[in-house]
């Protein structure tokens, strides 16, 4: 039985009602209680542990226990309600707890009742246990709760003397691993990683090296995402400055990102994981907005290691900037590892990455902490509808007849204009750009949307001109707002909520109000743009 029961027991053994011992209708006829049976004393540390079988005649109250320490008597009354868990009513069992020896001591035994009736008195010895001894109990309370590939090893420590708790698995790599934890308190620890269900072994000691039973205890651990708590950064590239540092991705929090050095485009970290896993999923959040300077990833590269030396690529090719959560989950079969690098291999000069997880699990997209924001991503989107509206005011390119307001760019509608909205952008050189048409009306909403081709990862870019025009105050003067979009082949649908861009770059969104649309940064790209609308932000 574990002790710290015991002493929980005892702690609520030294009370007994007084309302009830002044109402007992027999105070004035009771009988002295007749003498204690098989009464037993044990050692347990810094206590005696006392056992007996109540009187069976008599009116049995309590009984006093004295023994004489330090040149002077010691006097303890052990109530009938301190009733032996095991055995039940009529049998006794009381933790007498506050010996700092290990002395043996001859200790008077008189039970009494209620009205102050002695019964017969009778001695037995006994003594507390060494405090070093404590080792012995430690590990008798150890439980175990699975984690992800791993478990929780948590114990008790009652009696608050150093023990060095010793615990040993076999982990996923097949080695055979061994922790030691030395407190005089409660503890608890995690282990792994291991994948099947696996046999833990604990012992507990003291510091001269004597050693406990051992428990052996079996788990199963969890599948899913690997516990951030277990990871550190390793190494890195380089980081922008304060608070944009790769602890962010880390930290689940997407309010945080890791924001790279403005000079590239190469830049990466690395992942410990804390020990070997398996590992058959990353995934790699993009920050939620691109608002302000920057780009988003474009290109991302990943690989694996168990010494942080030999890395196996396990995905090298391009990221879905679109979604801010869907997409940026790269499944392969599954490897040992302890280092997990993340490679920036986009040909823009700098990226931001706001959250780094890996995953062991048969379905990692179901274990991600972001699965729901990232099947809403991929359900269908009424804005995703090509229908032409009437009452819907479209965005469109329109130079207003100035030659020098087109840098770098053609534009044209297909020759069948089978949809008025849809217009095509070449770039021909850097720096290309044009205006979009003054609005006709206020605008609908903050919320751009706009259905695209695209045949390269670009940057693309706000200058925001209010009421008069193109020319008012001239679309440079940092009044801009870049945003990206992801190679495609087939139709995409952007949307972005610019209501900040608009308060900050104070861009009011009435009539007559225009942007110079920046797109891309060379030439060579081909974008096709439908259905390009202001509209309200959803609620």
């Amino acid at each position: 039985m574990k002790k710290y029961i015991l002493i929980l027991f005892a702690a609520a053994s030294l009370v007994w009602s007084c309302n009830e011992l002044d109402n007992d209708s027999r105070l004035g006829s009771m009988t002295a209680p007749g003498a204690l049976s098989n009464v037993e004393t044990s050692a347990r540390i810094g206590s005696v542990v006392f056992t007996w079988d109540n009187p069976t005649s008599g009116d049995y109250y309590y009984t006093l226990v004295e023994f004489q320490r330090g040149g002077e008597t010691v006097k303890h009354k052990i109530s009938r309600y301190a009733v032996s868990p095991t055995k039940g009513e009529g049998h006794t069992r009381y933790i007498y707890e506050g010996f700092e020896d290990t002395n043996t001591y001859t200790f008077t035994l008189t039970p009494y009742s209620a009205d102050g009736q002695a019964g017969p008195s009778q001695t037995v010895t006994g003594a507390a246990e060494d405090a070093s001894y404590a080792y012995k109990y430690v590990a008798e309370t150890v439980t175990i709760e699975p984690e992800v590939e791993g478990a929780q090893v948590s114990w008790i420590n009652e009696y608050h003397r150093d023990v060095t708790v010793n615990i040993s698995y076999e982990d996923v790599a097949g080695q055979v691993v061994t922790k030691k934890v030395t407190s005089s308190a409660d503890g608890k620890v995690s282990i792994g990683a291991f994948t099947k269900t696996t046999s833990v072994t604990v012992t507990s000691a003291n510091a001269a090296g004597q050693t406990s039973e051992p428990t052996v205890v079996s788990v199963t651990p969890k599948t899913g995402e690997i516990p951030v708590s277990r990871m550190a950064i390793d190494e890195y590239s380089d980081f922008w400055q304060s608070g944009y540092e790769l602890k962010n991705v880390l930290d689940r929090n997407m309010n945080s990102y890791w924001h790279t050095a403005l000079t590239g485009p190469y830049h990466w970290f690395i992942v410990d994981l804390g020990y070997v896993h398996m590992v058959n999923a990353i995934e790699v959040i993009r920050r939620q907005t691109d608002a302000g300077y920057g780009s988003p990833l474009k290109a991302l590269k990943l690989s694996v290691s168990v010494d942080d030396e030999n890395f196996t690529t396990v995905y090298d090719g391009e990221y879905d900037a679109g979604p801010v959560y869907a997409n940026h989950m790269f499944i392969f079969d599954e490897q040992l590892a302890r280092y997990i690098k993340v490679e920036v291999t986009s040909e823009g000069s700098w990226a931001h990455v706001a959250e780094f997880l890996a995953y062991y699990s048969p379905d990692p997209k179901s274990a991600s902490p972001y699965a729901d924001e990232a099947s809403a991503e991929l359900a269908p989107d009424p804005d995703d509808d090509p229908t032409v509206y009437e009452d819907v005011e479209y965005l469109y390119p329109d130079n207003f007849g100035q030659a020098g307001w087109v840098n770098n760019l053609k534009y044209y509608q297909a020759d069948d204009r089978s949809n008025d909205t849809e217009w095509t952008f070449e770039t021909t050189g850097g720096d290309s750009w044009m205006p979009l048409g003054r609005l006709k009306n206020d605008a609908a909403g903050p919320m751009l949307v706009f259905q695209y081709k695209c045949t390269k990862s670009i940057t693309l870019e706000f200058f925001w001109c209010n009421e008069k025009g193109f020319g008012d105050g001239g679309p440079a003067g940092g009044r801009s707002t870049a945003f990206s979009i992801s190679k495609s082949d087939e139709w995409k649908t952007f949307k972005r909520d610019f209501s900040n861009d608009w308060k900050t770059h104070k861009w009011s969104g009435k009539a007559g109000c225009t942007v110079r649309f920046d797109v891309g940064d060379g030439a060579g790209v081909t974008l096709v743009v439908r259905n390009m609308r202001w509209q309200p932000v959803p609620q």
